[in-house]
């Protein structure tokens, strides 16, 4: 499991060491490819992106993998 904490940092925890070799293994391209694509398609409302090249991604992306809200589940429906 990774979750980002900054734009440059993920926090990352295992059962196992083997995990995280793959993580080591996996080299910080493609890291970043799957944080990002986790991180958009759960995206409810907005999402930033350090530059313009991002935008076809984002837009493939958005809310492809939204979570039922918790406390509120009709919140956010229009």
């Amino acid at each position: 499991m990774s979750h980002p904490l900054s734009p440059t940092r993920i926090f990352a925890a295992a059962n196992e060491d083997a995990s995280f070799e793959k993580l080591r293994a996996a080299g910080s391209g493609k890291i970043v490819a799957h944080v990002n694509d986790f991180v958009v398609s759960r995206a409810r409302r907005f999402v930033w992106a350090s530059d313009e090249a991002l935008e076809p991604m984002i837009a493939a992306q958005m809310s492809t993998r939204l979570k039922p809200t918790p406390l509120f589940p009709n919140a956010g429906k229009v």
